[in-house]
């Protein structure tokens, strides 16, 4: 299981660095791009605590001893999850300071309005 966790957190991060620049570019609205970030933050500090709390299987006819795994193995998917959902913070108080949690730039389009500037990634 330890196995499985290491590269479902290498595959979200992988997936999460195509996805939050498609987002972006597609000017998705800042209060989507926060419920984004925030949910993959919070997947990615489970997977880190679940990595922590697993120990490495050994594979058939080796001979394993100790188990030990260098603590950087949690540590870098539970940084970078908690710089995630400070990202996703940081679309958050975007949103409300650009019209609230509800907030679309596209809406002021349509209503003949100018487009106002969407969040960019940082």
């Amino acid at each position: 299981t330890f196995e499985k966790f290491v590269f479902t957190s290498i595959g979200l991060t992988l997936f999460n660095l195509v996805a939050s620049r498609v987002l972006v570019s597609r000017g998705t609205a800042p209060n989507k791009l926060a419920y984004y970030h925030l949910t993959t933050g919070s997947i990615k500090v489970c997977l880190a605590l679940a990595i922590f709390a697993t120990e490495p299987t050994c594979p058939s006819g080796c001979s394993c001893t100790g188990g030990h795994v260098d603590p950087l193995v949690a540590l870098i998917p539970l940084v970078l999850g908690c710089l995630w959902l400070y990202k996703g913070y940081s679309f958050h108080k975007l949103a409300q300071q650009q019209g609230g949690p509800d907030y679309n730039p596209g809406d002021l389009e349509n209503q003949g309005g100018s487009k106002q500037p969407t969040a960019e990634l940082t």
